[in-house]
């Protein structure tokens, strides 16, 4: 199978790494968001559902268009993405954000009370958010490049 030359690609995987490079992680995270919903929109050019992602997505594995393992590395990109781009500002910014960054290595509890702890704990909760911004986007770089390859997507120019 031919790969498919798609330039725009390649222009916002540019930036995304442009992003990473000059330590700008949302930036970089935004962008890998923004570049995997146009791989994702490319292969569900010939459906009408086009407002959601997540149901695009379903419909796209139910099809036989992506595999399961797509399906997975899409979600999780969009899981990052979102985790960002529509971060509670709320009273438990910290709780909600991180908890659920790091739940899953059992850290969660010992983030949280050490920000709330802290002498500033505005000044730490952003140490933590970048740390993890870095990582993040970092992990969101991975999964588009591994993803565009598996799409057989070039990004040539």
């Amino acid at each position: 199978m031919k790969a498919i030359e798609y330039p725009i690609v390649k222009l916002y995987l540019d930036e995304a790494r442009k992003a990473f490079n000059e330590c700008l992680y949302l930036s970089c995270i935004a962008v890998c968001g923004i570049t995997s919903e146009i791989m994702i929109r490319e292969k569900a050019a010939d459906m009408k559902e086009r407002e959601n992602i997540s149901r695009i997505l379903k419909t796209l594995l139910k099809r036989g268009k992506i595999s399961e393992k797509q399906f997975i590395v899409f979600e999780k990109i969009r899981e990052i993405r979102n985790r960002y781009v529509h971060l509670n500002l709320g009273t438990n910014a910290e709780a909600s954000f991180y908890g659920g960054v790091v739940e899953e290595n059992g850290t969660a509890t010992f983030v949280v009370e050490y920000i709330r702890q802290a002498d500033d704990p505005e000044s730490e909760l952003l140490k933590f958010h970048r740390l993890f911004a870095e990582t993040d986007s970092k992990e969101m770089l991975r999964l588009v490049e591994e993803t565009l390859s598996e799409l057989e997507i070039s990004v040539v120019k």
